[in-house]
Formats: C-alpha cells, structure tokens, sequence
C-alpha cells in the first residue's frame, strides 16, 4: 500500500489495492473538512463511505486511529465500498440490505484476492449483524451474481494481461 501524505499527515491517500480505479482517503480530525464528512457522511456511513462520481473511499481517521483497526480492516472497507460501486447502489437511500449485500460481494472480492484476514473481519461482521449464512448464491439476485462473476472475471483478465506484459517486456 503506497501512501502519500498531504496536508501535514492529516489526509493520508493511495490507490487503491483491491481496484486501481478507485482512490482511497484516511481523513483525519484536524483536515479542514473533517467536521462536515463526520457530521454527513460517517455519522451516516459508518467509518466509510465512498463518491461514486470520483470512486473515491473516504475513511474515518478517528475511527481507525482506535485500537484494533489493522491494513485488513482497509481491505475489508476497501472491498465493502467498491461492492457498493458493482451491485450500483443507490447512495442516496442507504439501506439494511444493501449494506448486506456489499458485505457478501466484499467477502467473495476479498476471498478471490487471497486476502484471507480481511475476509475473516467480514465474515464476522456480517455473522454479527445479520445472524445469517453469508454465502453468495444464497443471498444475492442473480443479476447480482452476474455482476460479480463479471468483475472478477474482468479483474482475472487484468492480472493476466498484466502478467503477459512483463513477460513480453523480459523477452526484449
């Protein structure tokens, strides 16, 4: 995870490592826009939330500073908000379901990542909340599942181009 520090460390940002076409912010107390995404949008949101218009996740600083939040808890936030991005969430009327939803699709981005910890913390998250199977096929629409199925097959193209490219550039 590649950080780059603005605003004396208190807006810490990165592209992200689950999708690279989206951007992700720490946003912490003192940043001058702090007060008004807490009070909007984490107050909302929970401890992040992502602009579809940007495809930017902004993270509560506070939140994260508190014991116990570790880079699998980025992952997990990371994956939960750009599940929101593929299941086309409307933003606007947040809902129960769709918040079990992006954890499901969280879960089987995380799990196709081989990012095993992350998904743990939503798996226990989701058990938490819902006190029920977290299984793709059992909770999502099939138009969903296709969404899904569709982006991780985009995303294995990706790695496998990705992959074809060093190996083209190694031959020269």
């Amino acid at each position: 995870m590649i950080t780059e520090r603005l605003d004396d460390a208190n807006l810490i940002s990165w592209t992200s490592t689950i999708d690279n076409r989206f951007s992700v912010f720490i946003i912490y107390p003192n940043h001058p826009a702090f007060k008004q995404l807490k009070g909007i949008y984490f107050k909302v949101f929970g401890v992040g939330f992502l602009n579809f218009d940007t495809m930017a996740i902004f993270i509560d600083g506070e939140e994260i500073s508190k014991d116990g939040y570790t880079v699998d808890h980025m992952y997990a936030i990371e994956a939960h908000e750009i599940a929101h991005y593929i299941l086309n969430h409307d933003i606007k009327t947040p809902s129960k379901e769709q918040e079990k939803e992006a954890d499901i699709v969280a879960i089987e981005i995380l799990n196709y990542l081989n990012h095993q910890k992350a998904k743990d913390l939503l798996i226990r998250r989701f058990e938490g909340l819902y006190t029920s199977d977290y299984s793709l096929n059992n909770n999502l629409s099939k138009e969903d599942i296709k969404k899904v199925k569709t982006y991780l097959k985009r995303k294995k193209v990706s790695l496998l181009d990705k992959i074809k490219k060093i190996f083209r550039f190694n031959k020269k």
